[in-house]
């Protein structure tokens, strides 16, 4: 691999900030990216290269270095500026250049703007000038660039560590596929800091080739021990549950718990609730899947515009009615993300329950226009059949079931609390549901068939089996089919998930921790409960802490109730902040402790969604072939912008004269 460094005196440092600092131009101040490339050369011939550049620098002759005192060392500016350039592209997320050779308009992002660097400041231009074309080619290199990111990625990664410090930690990992539709695994770290705050680090991606447990695992392991961390620090695990990976993700977390006992395994509670129930109930029964398929179908044919003029004003008119109704309007001010045009799930079912007779209006204007790829006739066809009208009445009742813990776990400030105590609710209205409420939504369903003019089958009349050929003469009653194969299908396995998700030994910790709760006075503070916590985590109390605890938490209790700043505190995270910044972390530290606790599990995948939008924002379709390690040092830096622009430059250079030392020795 070529690379070529020179040495930047320590003396011309100062000289070079003072007399050449950086533009004022937001553009020349932010931050850069990388480039990608293969490696070339060899070891040999670096050290080599390197010895000649080196030379050439020491003999560059008086009047030269005369010309370019105004910017100080040559190199030093050529570096500085390569290094402001970098950094903008880091910051934004802009890839340095493209794969694809053709492009010989475009030198790349880097490269274009380094040019735009020396024509914008004169100086600039001179140090480039002084360097030579050979020089400002090796400088141009992709070696050069990749490196570059691998300094600005390594000083991010240790103030990381330093910000941990030897603090435990959770994980949180997700898996995420790039433009080029490689499966990466994405990890981030989530601990508490010296001011008590709660903070998630993006780690580093993994390019994941094994997806068996056993691999995943050692993805993991391999990458906290490159940073100088032990699995024997984990305090809980968290993985996003709509996750390809899901699988194994769930056999990943039993094989932590093996080797750390202490890693608990807290399902994230921060999910889409509305549209895992559309998941989970399609994949449980065909005719659901198929009516979901044909609900996005409704909605894309309401959206055809019509072929005249005439019927367009009326379809639109009509459409401009139904979004400004009072349902719609009430719908769109919670609404959690769907997959339709018409915003979530439940606000589209609920359109077209309460707006029957005007969506089927939109869809025979849209189909007497003559849209024939609108398929609105298909649709009007499916709507107005019993099937479809039994499963829209039965989401909605699962939905309206489920909103109250839905709209709780989509919150930022989210009241895990609150949420343990609906997942009970929920788990006991499913129940009911299923036992008891059969008749009544049956009853519901033949009604609005009536009135709409739905025919309505004979329920002990026999049927084709659903995704059978009446060649097979496999067939069941009408009754089976929509109570058996559709109702206790999808309430079942809507059921079965929540118990994943949610399961008794989770709920009984986050229980446990809940009477930390600061609100109404620590209303809810139990000692008892709270000392058998110090029994859980053993590693983290000494015997000794296990006898004097109970003590502790009682003076804690009787202290924080007298002091009227607590009252402020809405949740255990407020709570941490506040014992840290009034010193009562020092005056009662096994509480402290149980507070940190409480904090590392992993119950919220809102930084994970954010890792895995900006992964996949970095690449472009003009490169899409960036190397896993380049591709996580990026979006290292592009993550933690907060730390990345808060590091000096000349940390930077200095890491980058050390990684040009280790690879000559």
């Amino acid at each position: 691999m070529k690379r070529y460094y020179q040495p930047v005196p320590k003396g011309n440092r100062e000289n070079a900030a003072s007399k050449n600092p950086e533009p004022q131009n937001k553009l020349a101040r932010a931050e850069v990216g990388f480039q990608v490339g293969p490696p070339k050369g060899s070891n040999n011939r670096e050290m080599e290269h390197s010895k000649i550049f080196d030379s050439k620098r020491r003999s560059a002759s008086p009047a030269a270095s005369s010309n370019c005192s105004e910017s100080g060392n040559p190199y030093e500016v050529c570096l500085r500026i390569s290094l402001v350039c970098a950094r903008y592209l880091l910051r934004q997320g802009i890839p340095f250049y493209h794969i694809d050779p053709s492009y010989t308009w475009d030198k790349g992002h880097f490269l274009e703007m380094v040019d735009w660097y020396q024509g914008f400041d004169k100086n600039v231009k001179r140090a480039f000038d002084m360097l030579g074309p050979d020089r400002c080619h090796e400088m141009a290199s992709i070696q050069f660039q990749k490196d570059m990111v691998k300094a600005c990625a390594e000083e991010v990664a240790q103030a990381i560590r330093e910000e941990i410090g030897d603090s435990r930690f959770s994980v949180l990992i997700d898996d995420t596929t790039d433009i080029s539709n490689k499966e990466q695994m994405g990890i981030i770290l989530r601990f508490v800091n010296k001011q008590g705050k709660v903070v998630e680090r993006f780690l580093g991606l993994e390019w994941v080739n094994d997806t068996t447990p056993t691999a995943i695992k050692g993805y993991l392991v391999g990458l906290l021990a490159r940073h100088g961390l032990s699995i024997s620090r984990i305090r809980g695990q968290g993985y996003n549950g709509d996750s390809n990976m899901r699988g194994d993700f769930n056999d990943v977390q039993r094989q932590i718990r093996d080797e750390n006992s202490h890693a608990f395994y807290v399902h994230c509670f921060a999910f889409q609730l509305e549209s895992l129930l559309v998941s989970i109930s399609s994949s449980s029964s065909g005719p659901i899947s198929f009516f979901f398929n044909n609900v996005s179908m409704i909605v894309a044919a309401t959206s055809k515009p019509c072929m005249t003029d005439d019927a367009e004003k009326r379809r639109r008119a009509v459409l401009d009615w139904l979004e400004s109704c009072e349902l719609f309007s009430r719908h769109r001010l919670q609404e959690v993300p769907g997959d339709t045009k018409w915003g979530s799930h439940h606000t589209t079912l609920g359109l077209i329950d309460t707006m029957w007779d005007l969506v089927l209006e939109v869809l025979m204007i849209v189909d007497e226009s003559g849209c024939r790829d609108s398929r609105a006739s298909l649709s009007i066809t499916e709507m107005e059949t019993f099937e479809f009208v039994f499963i829209l009445k039965m989401m909605l009742k699962l939905f309206a079931m489920t909103n109250e813990l839905s709209l709780v776990l989509q919150r930022k400030d989210q009241d895990i609390i609150q949420a343990v105590g609906l997942v009970v609710d929920v788990n006991e209205r499913l129940k009911t549901l299923r036992d008891n409420g059969w008749e009544a939504l049956l009853e519901d369903v033949k009604n609005f068939c009536v009135a709409k003019d739905i025919e309505v089958p004979n329920m002990d009349e026999h049927r084709t089996m659903f995704g059978r050929s009446r060649l097979d003469g496999i067939t069941v009653t009408e009754l089976h089919h929509y109570r058996v194969q559709i109702f206790f299908a999808a309430i079942d396995s809507i059921r079965t998930e929540m118990a994943h998700r949610f399961n008794d030994a989770a709920l009984d910790l986050l229980v446990s921790f809940s009477c930390l709760d600061p609100r109404r006075n620590f209303s809810q503070f139990d000692v008892d409960k709270l000392a058998r916590l110090a029994d859980i985590y053993s590693e983290d109390f000494l015997r000794d802490d296990c006898a004097i605890i109970k003590d502790q938490l009682e003076a804690y209790n009787c202290h924080v109730k007298r002091h009227v700043e607590f009252s402020t505190c809405h949740d255990i995270a407020s709570l941490a902040a506040k014992m840290v910044e009034t010193k009562l972390h020092l005056t009662f530290p096994l509480v402290y402790r149980l507070i940190e606790l409480a904090l590392l599990l992993p119950m919220a995948t809102a930084s994970i969604e954010r890792m895995s939008s900006a992964v996949n924002l970095i690449p472009t379709e003009m490169c899409d072939e960036i190397p896993i390690d380049w591709l996580s040092d990026f979006a290292l830096c592009h993550i933690e912008d907060e730390i990345f622009k808060g590091i000096k430059a000349e940390r930077i250079m200095e890491r980058l004269q050390s990684m040009a030392t280790q690879i000559m020795q």
